[in-house]
């Protein structure tokens, strides 16, 4: 029974003092609370442990209810007896309810993270171990909570990244900035990588001490591949825009520079026919070689510029292959070995035949001049599916790829992507006229194919041509079909003053 009421009391409940002295205080209680004998169980427990301290819902003498913390202590005799009870409520209805709020914030907060799967959201302690783990970051990684949440998070990361410390600096700049973004290569469960953009925020406490890290991951793969293709394509359109303007310029020069050569010959032709002394006669057949040499520039710098017709033949690569190993033999020093494997198996090209072996010279004496002290020169080919998105020559279809490999210096890589433009050499003047690979260039363009470069400097260079496969009724139709012509045709040295036609380059 109640023996005394304060004031605040009064205020909090409602009852003055003369209404409520003498009544039980579980009239305070909701009735289903005094149904299950919650005020009994109070004094119980208050008298058995020296305290209870209890939160619930009370009511007042106006019938409405407030959240109440209340606190009852046992009051003894000296001899321990049990008098009575000491009773302190407070009415934290506020409290409650904004503690409510948060906590219904919370779950809101915890129920969208979870169902996030575009983004990877997880915490971190100050260590860097995962304390949390979302629906999206085991879409994205791999992992579920139970395998990820007390293990590091340098585990997403590549072994040459932990070993360069990436982790430990995201963390020390997440705190020493409050925010901290980058991209980079993420490893997955099953390890394979993915582009990463990762966010990562510092937690900090009412005081301003970082107590943790919020990370976000997306995976941009897609975007990051995406964006590189077209980095590619408009590389290779600039590039394709730029090799079309200098073979038009190439195409008009050697028009002009091919008629004075005409008009040279005729003179020399007319003074052979008229006959001349032995000096005479020595310094015409030096003219005619220099006419020759000119011939042979001219002829590459047309294949360059698309604007001489292709006379093209159903060509096996092995017979021509070896025909030009044949050719250059006795060109290629003894520390340098020549080595060609072009199997049977591989498809035949429509091709024209004089321009792919000026082509394969071409390439091999370069590979030859990259070795000064010897290495080797391997000729392979090989029958490919190419498909637009995935070839590095923007191909599709059938092709034979063409390789000549060398082990030599290598090409530095800004001058790699000048290697096709006509009269561009590394050589000096008397060593190359850097026409050669102009002329693979012109001849793959013509053939409907393409050529490729890859070096690296010191392991060596490989020249690949892509030939698409021919279409053996179509060519022999073609054979059949086409009338024998006369044509002036400029021979292959392979020995003498004028051994590399191109110069090589």
């Amino acid at each position: 029974m109640i023996t005394n009421w304060n004031a605040g009391a009064e205020r909090l409940k409602g009852y003055t003092a003369d209404e409520i002295i003498g009544q039980h205080f579980s009239k305070f209680y909701p009735r289903e609370e005094r149904a299950k004998g919650t005020p009994l169980r109070v004094l119980e427990t208050a008298a058995r442990d020296g305290r209870y301290e209890g939160e619930g819902w009370r009511v007042r003498k106006d019938g409405s209810h407030f959240w109440a913390s209340a606190v009852v202590h046992p009051i003894r005799d000296d001899a321990g007896r049990l008098e009575g009870f000491a009773k302190v409520t407070r009415d934290i209805t506020e409290r409650r309810a904004a503690h409510e709020a948060l906590r219904e914030s919370e779950r809101q907060f915890r129920l969208l993270v979870s169902g996030v799967t575009d983004y990877a959201l997880y915490m971190l302690d100050l260590n860097g171990l995962v304390t949390s783990w979302n629906a999206g970051a085991e879409r994205i990684k791999g992992y579920t909570a139970n395998e990820i949440i007390g293990q590091h998070f340098s585990r997403f990361y590549t072994e040459h990244d932990r070993a360069a410390g990436l982790p430990a600096r995201a963390l020390y700049m997440a705190t020493r900035e409050g925010h901290f973004e980058i991209e980079g290569h993420r490893v997955r469960k099953d390890g394979t990588l993915f582009w990463a953009n990762v966010v990562i925020d510092t937690i900090r406490d009412e005081r301003g001490e970082p107590i943790g890290f919020a990370k976000i991951t997306r995976d941009i793969t897609d975007r990051r591949d995406a964006e590189i293709a077209l980095r590619q394509a408009q590389a290779q359109r600039a590039h394709a825009q730029k090799m079309d303007a200098l073979g038009q310029l190439t195409g008009s020069i050697v028009h002009d520079f091919n008629n004075l050569l005409t008009v040279v010959d005729s003179y020399v032709r007319k003074v052979k026919k008229a006959g001349a002394d032995p000096e005479m006669k020595r310094a015409t057949e030096s003219v005619e070689l220099t006419l020759e040499r000119g011939a042979a520039l001219t002829r590459q710098l047309l294949a360059f510029s698309r604007k001489q017709s292709a006379r093209s033949e159903l060509v096996s690569l092995a017979e021509r292959v070896e025909a030009v190993r044949g050719m250059v033999a006795g060109s290629i020093r003894r520390a340098v070995k020549l080595v060609a494997a072009v199997g049977p198996d591989i498809w035949p090209v429509s091709v024209d035949p004089g321009e792919l072996e000026l082509g394969l010279v071409n390439i091999v004496f370069n590979a030859r001049d990259a070795m000064p002290e010897g290495g080797l020169i391997t000729i392979t080919a090989e029958n490919m599916q190419l498909s637009r998105d995935g070839s590095a020559a923007g191909l599709e279809g059938e092709f034979v790829a063409l390789r000549v490999t060398d082990t030599g210096i290598g090409i530095a890589p800004d001058v790699l992507p000048q290697v096709f433009e006509p009269f561009f050499t590394t050589k000096g003047p008397e060593n190359g006229t850097g026409l050669g690979l102009a002329q693979v260039y012109g001849f793959a363009q013509q053939s409907s194919g393409a050529v490729t470069i890859d070096s690296e400097v010191d392991k060596g260079t490989t020249v690949t041509i892509y030939l698409p496969r021919a279409d053996m009724a179509t060519a022999l139709q073609s054979a059949e079909a086409e009338q024998p012509t006369v044509a002036n045709v400029v021979p292959l040295r392979t020995k003498g003053p004028f051994a590399n036609p191109s110069g090589t380059d």
